[in-house]
């Protein structure tokens, strides 16, 4: 009804759900002609149903690829596989490549020639435009998905491996070192520890989401549909995830109230707050290991808050820039916010909605 009577002084507007009055004014359209004498008619409005918005399919002939980067052991070689097998795409490991093409291996070829000659040697599968709809494991080049694994599993298992070669360092002193070089030049991070018995489920979710071929998207927005959503506005999502096959019985999509979570040191504070990026991450972790749903990634702006406005932007679009690598299907942007950075989030979300 609102809207309706904003078309007094805007001409052409469109009701697309005229039957929201059905309850509480069932005659507010014949009213509206007859007695306030605002002419009303019936459109037909373009049919929707086809987009990739209602989570259909997307047309498989794209000739991109991914590329998997990572510390050595952090499981890319594994991951790489699962994601192959999800797609239906060839899987290809940099090291296979490298000691097929040099007859020899990385331990061994780093011997005779160094570190820098196996680094470029090992990057040249993923920057060949012949290669195409592959799944690829390589150790670090400016590539699509980073892997990350507990550091101590790292340690353990790269100690009792003996085909690489030795760093010559202590491997904690490597990952500190390359885990900013690792991370800022990636499209999308899986988030968190997948159980075992659904790792498989979770891969295919993850990569057939961020390919487009099946998008993980609310099943239900094709037009003159409902959709339902449940909002969490849980301080911890930890508090939600015993109930969660019960609360999400019927919904369609999760939303996450970014702005309402509250990280341990901090629970007992009230008011406008933005929570640590790590703490958003691991609460992230947390709904992906119970649920397969599509998540609604939220943050409003803080009135009032301790923060300047120059700050409060800097942060809040680094949580929707990290939404937007973790590959989260829904990132709810308030329009009041300046349009270069709406313009420059949208330009990266892939198949994510904003």
């Amino acid at each position: 009804m609102a809207f309706s009577v904003l078309g007094t002084v805007v001409r052409d507007t469109i009701i697309e759900e005229k039957r929201c009055v059905e309850k509480t004014w069932p005659n507010w359209w014949d009213d509206l002609e007859n007695k306030i004498g605002l002419q009303v008619e019936g459109v037909q409005l373009p049919d929707f149903n086809g987009l990739a918005s209602v989570s259909r399919p997307t047309d498989d002939q794209s000739n991109s690829s991914v590329v998997i980067i990572g510390m050595r052991g952090s499981g890319k070689t594994f991951i790489g596989e699962l994601a192959a097998d999800a797609l239906d795409w060839h899987f290809t490991d940099a090291d296979t490549v490298f000691e097929e093409k040099h007859q020899m291996g990385v331990r061994e070829f780093v011997q005779k020639n160094g570190w820098p000659a196996s680094a470029l040697r090992k990057q040249a599968p993923a920057r060949s435009s012949a290669i195409s709809r592959r799944v690829m494991s390589l150790a670090l080049v400016e590539g699509q998905l980073f892997t990350q694994r507990e550091i101590n599993e790292v340690v353990k298992y790269l100690g009792e491996e003996t085909a690489r070669p030795a760093y010559g360092e202590p491997v904690v002193d490597v990952f500190q070192r390359r885990e900013p070089c690792a991370i800022s030049p990636v499209s999308f991070r899986p988030v968190g520890h997948v159980p075992p018995n659904s790792i498989r489920e979770e891969v295919g979710r993850f990569f057939n989401h961020i390919t487009g071929r099946r998008p993980n998207l609310a099943p239900n927005l094709a037009r003159n549909k409902r959709s339902y959503f449940l909002s969490l506005t849980y301080p911890d999502i930890a508090l939600a995830l015993p109930y969660m096959q019960d609360l999400t019985a019927g919904v369609d999509a999760i939303e996450l109230r970014v702005d309402l979570l509250r990280s341990p040191k901090d629970f007992d504070k009230f008011g406008p707050y933005i929570p640590p990026m790590a703490y958003v991450i691991e609460q992230l972790a947390a709904l992906r290991q119970t649920t397969s749903l599509p998540i609604v990634f939220t943050v409003r702006q803080l009135p009032k808050a301790d923060y300047s406005p120059i700050t409060q932007r800097r942060r809040l679009f680094e949580l929707f820039h990290t939404a937007a690598r973790l590959a989260v299907e829904y990132i709810d942007v308030e329009v009041s916010w300046a349009e270069r950075n709406i313009e420059e989030l949208v330009t990266r979300k892939g198949i994510r909605r904003s």
